[in-house]
């Protein structure tokens, strides 16, 4: 548990970095963008908080609820990335905007990070005895949170819309990959999240997790 404790204060001192100046000079500029980066911060590290709930809570059904929003909730942790396109908009205030994209997108990627680390450390034994999930597990997750990145840039959809507009957003979705630049941001994205596989501040095992 002192490796999560650990995770979670870098995760919080890194988005604090840019949270904190951000909502400062709001107080001075009311640039929409301040708010919006703020906020897709905190949505950002929702996967990691669902993952420790889904690892730690007694009850089964919290739990399984908890891997639900951790799964929809996950390319919120990359979406940060897309935010560059914010920088070249806002007069003025290029460099700080882009200083505060930088920090929180690191900040994003370690959410998803850790949390997939986190996730895939505590597969139940069933599902680890599969082998298409032991070889296949990472690569579905970062192509998985490359769509989701790009159905939020481009088709707008939120991740609660999956709770109560399915139909929509699977008629959304489709619309949306009959133009080129959504592929090639699912794929770009899901090629960032695959190269942070080798990343690993201490080697991840089974043994990592334990109190």
């Amino acid at each position: 548990m002192n490796r999560i404790k650990h995770q979670f204060e870098l995760l919080m001192v890194m988005a604090l970095l840019g949270i904190v100046p951000a909502l400062c000079f709001y107080l001075f500029q009311e640039r929409e963008v301040l708010l919006g980066l703020s906020w897709n911060i905190f949505l950002g590290l929702l996967p990691f908080y669902f993952a420790i709930k889904a690892n730690s809570s007694a009850s089964k059904r919290v739990r399984y609820f908890s891997i639900f929003l951790w799964l929809i909730f996950l390319p919120n942790a990359p979406y940060i990335i897309t935010d560059i396109i914010h920088v070249p908009q806002n007069r003025g205030l290029h460099g700080f905007v882009f200083y505060l994209v930088v920090v929180l997108s690191f900040t994003g990627l370690l959410s998803w990070l850790f949390s997939v680390q986190l996730m895939l450390a505590r597969l139940p034994g069933a599902l680890r005895r599969w082998k298409a999930v032991r070889q296949y597990g990472y690569v579905t997750l970062c192509l998985l949170s490359g769509i989701g990145v790009a159905m939020g840039r481009f088709a707008r959809i939120n991740s609660w819309e999956l709770f109560y507009k399915p139909w929509r957003v699977l008629s959304v979705t489709l619309d949306m990959y009959t133009e080129v630049l959504p592929w090639l941001v699912t794929f770009c994205i899901a090629l960032i999240l695959y190269s942070l596989k080798g990343f690993r501040l201490q080697k991840f095992t089974m043994n990592t997790y334990k109190a």
